[in-house]
């Protein structure tokens, strides 16, 4: 029985699944966004569901233990990036909420024993789905609920994400000379930058809103995987990724939107990255 218990597909469950609930929230009915709260609600639950299996059945792995964190920052960035387009949340605290997202997402890629989830970060995590959830529900009930106290609510999760951070950053300050070494400097800009660019795209991407959490969710995956890029594969997929964002820029300048260059982004993007982000949920399957 226990064999057959695979914490790992909890984890994945959370970013599978995870659509579902985001379309249901762009129906115009009180009882899809019940339904999608419930879901989320769900989803959330697996946060703490995975790790009780894990330790209870012995189930521990450096790949589940990468993946949970990176699980919950897909889950996050998804709904946070959702709840702007719906005007729920304003984009400036999301931004910075999601910013400190990205640099603690590559900093574990590196450093995965120095950067295990604590206490206060479990707790940052459980705070931000709870605000999503509870600003929905209030949303749907009333819909002409303060803006400020929501904005308000928004800065405190912000507050609460860089606290948490504090620890890491303490953790892996006598290590600042291995993570600026050379051979991190193609990851830093594919982990840090790239995905910083895309939330930069988010407030003109209109109807191809949705490329933006997905496109980041799989350069959060990236930072799981445990293959030695070569890096001459690397400095392609960058100078494809800075020349596609070069044009996403002069969209928006020029015609006030984002569209084209973030469709041939994820194109590109599906097909260098997605086969090893396929091997990576393959591998979690087997765990």
């Amino acid at each position: 029985m226990t064999k057959r218990i695979n914490p790992n597909l909890l984890t994945l469950l959370r970013v599978v699944c995870l659509p579902v609930p985001c379309v249901l929230l762009f129906i115009n009915s009180s009882i899809t966004k019940f339904i999608a709260m419930g879901l989320l609600l769900f989803l959330s639950l697996t946060d703490y569901f995975d790790g009780l299996l894990a330790r209870k059945y012995n189930r521990t792995s450096k790949l589940g233990a990468l993946l949970d964190p990176i699980a919950d920052k897909i889950f996050v960035t998804t709904i946070y990036l959702i709840l702007v387009k719906l005007a729920y949340f304003p984009f400036l605290p999301v931004f910075f909420l999601l910013l400190r997202e990205i640099l603690i997402s590559f900093l574990r890629s590196i450093l995965p024993q120095s950067m295990k989830v604590n206490l206060i970060a479990k707790f940052k995590t459980f705070f931000q789905m709870s605000l999503a959830v509870g600003v929905i529900f209030a949303k749907t009930l009333y819909p002409n609920l303060n803006p400020t106290l929501v904005e308000i609510l928004v800065w405190i999760a912000v507050l609460l994400s860089y606290l948490s951070a504090l620890k890491y950053i303490l953790q892996i300050m006598n290590k600042l000379n291995y993570i600026f070494q050379k051979k991190f400097q193609n990851k830093l800009l594919y982990e840090v930058l790239c995905p910083l660019l895309l939330l930069l795209f988010f407030p003109f991407t209109e109807s191809f809103f949705w490329g933006v959490p997905f496109l980041t969710g799989m350069l959060f995956l990236k930072g799981a995987n445990k293959l030695e890029t070569d890096k001459k594969e690397e400095r392609i997929t960058l100078l494809g990724f800075f020349l596609l964002s070069l044009a996403g820029m002069l969209e928006a300048i020029l015609w006030g939107k984002i569209r084209f260059s973030l469709l041939f982004l994820l194109f590109y993007l599906i097909l260098k990255e997605g086969i090893k982000s396929f091997n990576i949920i393959k591998e979690a399957f087997k765990g």
